[in-house]
Order: C-alpha cells, then sequence, then structure tokens
C-alpha cells in the first residue's frame, strides 16, 4: 500500500508539472519577481486597484525590450468567473501580437491587435488579472479567438514561436 500511495503522489506530482507546461514555454510560478512590466497608474506588481482605474488600457513599458524585435502581449483572467470555480478560465481581456520593441512607453502599442483591451469586471470575488509578454521569434499570424470566455492560452502558445527565455510578467487584483 505505501509503495502504490508514493507512486500516486510522484505520479500526480509528474502530471502537475506536465499540466503547466505551456507549448514549449513554461509559465511562471508567479507573476511577480520576474522580469516585471511596467502598467502606467499601477504601483507594484499584485497590488489590488480599483475596477474603476483599470476601464483604459494601460501603457506598457519594458526597459529591456530589443527595439529590434517584436513581441506579443497576452492580458488574461484566470479566475473567471469565480475564484472557487474559475469555469471559464482562461478570460482573454487582451492580446497584441508582433508589438514593435520600440513602441512600448507610448500610447500606441502599436502591433497587431487581436483582441481588443476589455478591462477587468470580475462578478464575484478576487481576481487575478495577468499580463505575460513573450518576445516572437518572427512575426506570427494569429486568427481572432471566437470567444474571450476560456480562451486556450497553452494551445495558443504551443502554436506560436517564440523565445521561451525572455518573458516578462505583471499581475494585478480587483474585488467584485
Amino acid at each position: 500500500m505505501y509503495v502504490r500511495a508514493v507512486y500516486l503522489s510522484v505520479a500526480a506530482i509528474l502530471f502537475s508539472c506536465i499540466d503547466i507546461t505551456i507549448g514549449s514555454c513554461t509559465p511562471p510560478s508567479s507573476f511577480c519577481g520576474n522580469i516585471e512590466l511596467e502598467l502606467s497608474g499601477y504601483s507594484s506588481c499584485n497590488d489590488k486597484v480599483e475596477k474603476e482605474d483599470t476601464t483604459h488600457q494601460p501603457i506598457v513599458s519594458f526597459e529591456h525590450a530589443d527595439s529590434d524585435n517584436l513581441y506579443t502581449l497576452i492580458m488574461v483572467d484566470p479566475d473567471a468567473p469565480d475564484p472557487e470555480n474559475p469555469s471559464l478560465a482562461y478570460w482573454l481581456h487582451w492580446l497584441v501580437t508582433n508589438i514593435q520593441g520600440s513602441d512600448f512607453g507610448s500610447e500606441d502599442l502599436g502591433g497587431t491587435p487581436i483582441m481588443e483591451y476589455e478591462g477587468p469586471s470580475p462578478p464575484k470575488g478576487t481576481h487575478r488579472y495577468q499580463f505575460l509578454l513573450l518576445k516572437q521569434t518572427g512575426k506570427v499570424t494569429v486568427t481572432k479567438p471566437r470567444r474571450r470566455a476560456r480562451f486556450q492560452l497553452k494551445d495558443f502558445l504551443a502554436n506560436e514561436k517564440f523565445d521561451c527565455n525572455d518573458v516578462a510578467t505583471f499581475q494585478y487584483k480587483v474585488d467584485a
């Protein structure tokens, strides 16, 4: 019995590790403490912010951007619609590909907007809003998702070419 329990525990750990692997990228275990994006109006990663302060698209800055490279920015809510039952996760709030590194810090982020910015509107509980910036290995072509709910982040990253060594993140929280 003991051996079987240990085997099942190891199998569960391995399954969990496989489950969090996105394509050839492994997402950060925390969206804070890594190379962080800077968003206008937000002071620190993981802060709680007022919903009213998130209605407009933030200005995104990334001091480590290479002006000659292209980037993809993704904003998702992993807690939709309820942190206790995130059945609609990932809710896609924003998706822009082919952002020129030199465009960070300006009001017009440029790039190819795939899904226009939609500010947070959590119906219940405290939601995390996660930003993921990936360096592209070349120009990408993406079809607009049919809906924001249940965005298949794993599939998206598996089908596109990203330099997984260059990932920047940010996260804030908003109460319903």
